[in-house]
């Protein structure tokens, strides 16, 4: 829907810059910074389409809405990280690594 897109813009605008510090603290790859970003993106907004289908984002995110999108941000990266570490290991025991 056009508010939904409005939505997604919103969160879009400083999403992304909060996965930054991922890049450099686990090295994860940039494809899956932007999938990070599009899908924590994603969820927020339909959060806030569920809340109010008729509400319209604000220009900038409040002190408060920032916070709590960084605690979200901050819950499921470490999921996913956990995750990812997982499944690193776990492809690391199965597939014999190139140089051996």
């Amino acid at each position: 829907s056009h508010i939904e897109h409005k939505w997604n813009k919103f969160f879009a605008s400083f999403v992304p810059n909060m996965l930054r510090k991922y890049k450099t603290e686990i090295p994860l790859s940039h494809e899956n910074i932007k999938e990070c970003a599009r899908e924590i993106t994603k969820i927020l907004s339909s959060k806030e389409m569920k809340k109010n289908s008729k509400s319209i984002p604000p220009s900038k995110p409040s002190k408060e809405k920032y916070t709590k999108v960084q605690n979200f941000v901050n819950i499921y990266m470490e999921k996913f990280i956990h995750k990812y570490k997982q499944n690193k290991n776990h492809d690391k025991s199965i597939t014999p690594s190139a140089s051996s």
